[in-house]
């Protein structure tokens, strides 16, 4: 809460000091409390800063500047005040400026020695005090520390991918193709995290819609698969993570639903060459990747016969499939006489003929819009709203499954150290 907090109550300054930046032709720019006002003129307004008198080389504010932010209630740090010109390095709001944004690169080298140590021991030295890469600091910063947290190592990965991503003019697929560096470090992190450093079994579906069925199946189906999922009073305690189709990690690492991207994981290559390549390799729980048993499938069946010696048809009843290391196959019940099944005919039919602005369900992917509406939809404005009416009964040897697959990986294999 504490930027948004920050962000209201600089509200009025940022109000006056837009108005002041307009007036004499300057950009202004705040994050949290680094201010900077920057200008392509060659004399810099006196009323902003001048040179300092005292010292050469120093700058102060100027009056009408210094004025205004004592009026909205906030004091200047002196000693954090400077001057940058464009023969030298300029920096606003911790990137670089000169010729286009970018990383600073000594915040980069930081950051791809701290995921070095992270893949090789599983701990890595986070700077606590100021920006990574930065020795500057208000002498008030925490002493830096060894820590296993994933979250402070990921929000500086993704924050170097969107300045990187967005001065990089190049095709999606070019992109993909010939990464850059940057691109590479951060996906060879978000492997490690979803596939090797996981803290609850990760369930991989065909989409987004898929995670919602089996979010609210497990709910409700609590009581019968305890292990997938409990409550505690009022609140639900999920014991499964589920891979989301929400962020930016399914396009960097190609998984953008469908069973043509999950074949990434059945390549033999591929699965055990990525998870292999960290020297830090837990693995404390299994990969399951959850399927439709339909005809899109044919293919990772096909990939899992010639990779593993792994013979899976659509007639084939077993509950799982160890596929190798923590990576399991799960597909939906065979059902009725070709044995053909997909998740949404697990919902009872009256469900599936509920109608949404005059129109009608249709589960396949090429849709008339003008008669039918597809899954999303269905997810949004069907299922989650209805959850607690629906009969989820038919989900529940698709659960088992599941649970299978878990139990399985707990007791069968021994995880890596």
């Amino acid at each position: 809460c504490s930027p948004i907090i920050a962000d209201l109550i600089s509200h009025v300054l940022d109000v006056r000091l837009v108005q002041l930046a307009k007036h004499y032709k300057l950009t202004y720019s705040r994050y949290a409390d680094d201010i900077t006002f920057s200008t392509s003129q060659k004399e810099f307004p006196p009323e902003i800063a001048v040179p300092s008198s005292a010292e050469c080389g120093l700058w102060e504010l100027g009056n009408e500047l210094s004025s205004t932010i004592e009026r909205a209630g906030f004091v200047v740090n002196e000693n954090k005040t400077r001057m940058q010109f464009n023969t030298n390095r300029q920096i606003v709001t911790g990137l670089t400026v000169n010729s286009k944004v970018n990383i600073r690169a000594e915040y980069y080298r930081c950051v791809r020695a701290m995921c070095h140590s992270l893949f090789r021991t599983g701990t890595y030295y986070r700077p606590t005090g100021g920006r990574a890469g930065d020795s500057s600091h208000d002498g008030q910063s925490e002493e830096p520390e060894w820590t296993t947290s994933l979250a402070p190592i990921e929000g500086m990965l993704s924050h170097i991918h969107h300045v990187k991503d967005s001065i990089d003019v190049r095709g999606d697929k070019e992109k993909k193709d010939k990464p850059t560096a940057a691109r590479e470090l951060y996906v060879r992190y978000l492997k490690y995290r979803y596939f090797v450093r996981l803290e609850k079994p990760l369930l991989v579906c065909e989409g987004k819609t898929d995670n919602v069925y089996l979010k609210c199946a497990i709910r409700m189906l609590a009581d019968f698969h305890p292990q997938l999922g409990w409550w505690n009073g009022n609140n639900f305690v999920s014991e499964v993570a589920y891979f989301s189709y929400n962020n930016s990690a399914h396009h960097l690492l190609d998984l953008n639903g469908g069973t043509g991207d999950l074949l990434y994981f059945f390549i033999k290559s591929r699965y055990k060459r990525d998870i292999g390549c960290f020297g830090h390799r837990p693995l404390s729980f299994p990969v399951i990747v959850v399927i439709d048993n339909d005809e899109g499938a044919l293919k990772i069946f096909k990939t899992l016969l010639e990779n593993y010696e792994i013979e899976v048809k659509l007639q084939s009843a077993r509950e799982f499939y160890h596929v190798t290391d923590n990576l399991y196959l799960v597909k939906t019940p065979e059902m009725g006489e070709k044995y053909i099944s997909y998740i949404e005919g697990l919902f009872p039919q009256s469900l599936l003929e509920v109608s949404v602005d005059g129109k009608r369900f249709n589960p396949g992917k090429k849709i008339d819009p003008e008669k039918e509406y597809g899954k999303a939809v269905f997810a949004d404005k069907v299922v989650r709203p209805n959850v607690d009416d629906i009969d989820f009964a038919e989900f529940g040897r698709l659960l088992t499954r599941i649970a299978g697959a878990i139990e399985h990986y707990a007791s069968k294999v021994e995880p890596a150290t």
